[in-house]
């Protein structure tokens, strides 16, 4: 009741207190004490950002199906709402049960890009667990992250007590039985186990080694019996991996408000720029029947009115139009419309046009990166000018007014021709 008090008498004071309440529709509380290891997911970012992120809700409904282990949701409190936590002692709490996060076992960030970390470090400040993981005592959490940012993970090492690299359906109910079985084990020991599992890094058994000339050359372990180089975690069968069919519906509008459907992971391109095209190599793909069966159970529990096709490169999901058109015919009638995020110019058709926009005209966005095929060239990316216009024109021929263009700014070798082939 204390947390709740003080919650209370704060959310009156700040912008959007729906942040902080939680009791969305399909949120999950469970029985803490029955619960043998109880994990928060942390966002490093405002509620309407991450809970619009994919990932989080995957882990939170695979994790939660357990009936071993539970996990809530915190997430990084706006300036208006940080201010009146500290002023008023409140701790960073979970958003199901008001929970401080330092009473979880395992707190884990979710690293989506790297200007993410001063956030994670001012939501461990906030919750009172020490920032460096050397300075954590038996009695605090273990802090763990995963993400895009993890496959670089140096730079932050010193915060956190293990990474967890590549994809978590697999590797995160892993890494929570491990600590369920050792549970009363020394943190050292407990780290030790958890080192052992592939795809888990634990910085403080590595150390730096050094080229003769004093520049950086790897990074080795301390114990020998602890893997040289960490594999990424791989989930190979898409069609045999855990999928929430009721993820949380949210009080307020949020960055992606609608439901998700992962149509494949991975990207058969091999843009130079994108870190996401080789962090989540080889392509993977959903079989058709079902992800009509998931796009069924999405819409039914949770209401939305648009679904939107997600991947790296949704045009190129093998089965792309046949999917369209079942989706649209299937719930058009309905009123619920289909969106593609942004896409290749050179994968999209006339066809494929007509399909989406026959609910609503839902935004297109199209990615040509660069101004110029020259810096187009550079970053392979491998759209044509001549790819970009009969793309448009087929928008414009199936009833869009406009379209929308992303492009990048400092691309290596860029010139003032390139910014201006972008006007």
């Amino acid at each position: 009741m204390f947390m709740k008090d003080k919650l209370n008498r704060i959310l009156p004071r700040v912008s959007k207190p729906a942040r902080y309440t939680g009791g969305e529709y399909n949120s999950v509380i469970k029985d803490w004490e029955k619960a043998s290891v109880r994990m928060v997911f942390a966002f490093p970012d405002v509620y309407e950002v991450g809970m619009s992120h994919l990932g989080g809700k995957i882990l939170y409904g695979l994790v939660n199906e357990h009936p071993d282990f539970l996990m809530e949701r915190t997430f990084a409190p706006w300036v208006d709402m940080e201010e009146q936590m500290r002023a008023e002692g409140l701790p960073l709490f979970s958003l199901e049960t008001w929970r401080p996060v330092r009473e979880f076992d395992v707190v884990g960030f979710s690293l989506q890009y790297e200007l993410s970390i001063t956030n994670v470090l001012n939501m461990l400040d906030l919750a009172g667990i020490p920032l460096w993981h050397r300075e954590r005592k038996e009695e605090h959490p273990l802090v763990i992250a995963g993400g895009p940012v993890c496959f670089n993970p140096e730079p932050v090492s010193p915060f956190f007590d293990a990474f967890l690299i590549g994809d978590g359906e697999e590797l995160l109910p892993e890494f929570l039985e491990v600590i369920r079985d050792n549970r009363g084990r020394a943190r050292e020991d407990l780290l030790r186990k958890l080192a052992g599992l592939e795809g888990v890094y634990v910085p403080r058994f590595y150390e730096p080694e050094y080229y003769a000339d004093g520049t950086f050359k790897r990074m080795r372990p301390a114990d020998p019996s602890l893997p040289a180089r960490i594999r990424k975690r791989l989930v190979t069968d898409l069609d045999r991996t855990y999928y929430p069919r009721q993820p949380v519906v949210p009080y307020l509008d949020i960055v992606h408000d609608r439901a998700v459907l992962e149509v494949m992971r991975g990207c058969q391109r091999a843009c130079r720029f994108c870190q996401a095209g080789i962090i989540y190599r080889p392509v993977r793909e959903k079989s058709l029947p079902l992800l009509l069966e998931q796009a069924g159970a999405l819409l039914k529990n949770t209401g939305y009115e648009d679904l939107s096709l997600a991947s790296l490169s949704t045009a190129d999901y093998s089965n792309i139009e046949k999917l369209v058109t079942s989706l649209v015919d299937r719930y058009g009638p309905r009123g619920i419309g289909v969106s593609l995020p942004s896409l290749r110019a050179d994968a999209f058709s006339v066809r494929l046009a007509a399909e989406v926009q026959k609910v609503r005209k839902t935004t297109l966005t199209f990615a040509p990166e660069a101004g110029t095929q020259r810096l187009r060239n550079v970053i392979n990316k491998n759209v044509s000018e001549q790819d970009l216009l009969d793309a448009v024109e087929a928008a414009f021929s199936a009833g869009w007014l406009g379209v929308k263009l992303y492009f990048m700014l400092g691309l290596p070798t860029e010139t003032y021709a390139d910014l201006d082939g972008i006007v």
